[in-house]
């Protein structure tokens, strides 16, 4: 045990998480070379190969492996929990980077005024806004893929910290002169008679909570095009008699730069509830507290 060090640590949970050579040492800024050391001596300690040679770069743990993975999550978070005891934060001179988890739809509303606000209140910090495709499991934050997520995620982990940011409408939008959008209104048979094209992020692209209503009304909504990227279906629009599914802060903050009617859903749907998720273990560190209460002072900045 005297030979351990944190670093050995780190390195081991790095290579189980990551499960690339390459990208073990990239997650820890340090060499390869070093990280080779690292596992040779952490193969050392535990009489194990611990990763073994899978498919193209991609490596296997062994059941030893597997086995330690939930075992130094849980000791890196004790540790960071000691360590962040009587540890302060100062954004101004912070050089921190924090990896935020949002879909493009939402980056429209939050990240001009985050830009804003970062250049004179923590220039050195940096954001990195990746675009999550499902939040069922706490292993992004437990990885430290991800610092905090925002969004609206049915199955969301219960044992992930959450705050509730906004609430807004869902609409329908089209392009600004479509047949079927009057006066902000669209009516049901209207709705049912153009194509879709719909922002999905889930296994099934054309199937999501809105078809559930339909089909609670006893009818089916054809769906023609599904897009990964939210903001997608409203940049399409323009020269179309293609409708999607919006929320209204968004599609009237992109109707300023392109042309779109808005209508509200011709039947009674539950709204859109946005939140911010995080890990335990961040809960009481100044630095990420800080990120959450910058977020939530956008949010009303941005609404």
């Amino acid at each position: 045990m005297d030979k351990l060090n944190l670093n050995l640590l780190r390195a081991l949970h790095a290579l189980l998480t990551c499960r690339h050579l390459t990208l073990a040492s990239k997650k820890m800024g340090i060499s390869q070379s070093s990280m080779s050391v690292y596992l040779k001596q952490l193969r050392e300690h535990f009489h194990d190969d611990l990763l073994v040679r899978g498919q193209g770069h991609i490596m296997q743990l062994t059941p030893l492996a597997n086995s330690l993975i939930g075992k130094t999550r849980e000791a890196l978070s004790l540790i960071e929990t000691l360590f962040n005891t009587t540890k302060t934060f100062n954004p101004m001179l912070s050089k921190r980077t924090f990896s935020i988890g949002m879909t493009d739809l939402l980056s429209i509303l939050w990240t001009p005024g985050l830009i804003r606000q970062l250049e004179q209140e923590a220039p050195g910090i940096k954001l990195n806004i990746k675009h999550p495709n499902y939040l069922n499991s706490a292993e992004v934050f437990e990885s430290g893929d991800i610092d905090l997520m925002i969004g609206m995620f049915e199955g969301a982990p219960e044992n992930l910290k959450q705050q509730k940011l906004f609430q807004d409408e869902a609409v329908i939008v089209g392009g600004s002169h479509h047949p079927g959008i009057q006066e902000g209104k669209i009516t049901l048979d209207e709705l049912l008679k153009y194509p879709l094209i719909q922002f999905s992020l889930k296994e099934t692209p054309f199937y999501n909570y809105f078809d559930r209503y339909l089909n609670q009304l006893g009818h089916d909504k054809r769906v023609s095009i599904s897009l990964g990227q939210g903001i997608m279906p409203l940049l399409v629009l323009a020269d179309s008699n293609y409708l999607t599914l919006s929320i209204r802060h968004v599609a009237e903050k992109v109707s300023h730069f392109i042309p779109l009617s808005i209508a509200s859903v011709p039947f009674e749907v539950d709204g859109y509830h946005c939140y911010q998720y995080w890990h335990q273990k961040e809960d009481n560190d100044p630095g990420h507290r800080w990120l959450r209460e910058l977020i939530l002072h956008q949010t009303k900045n941005a609404l």
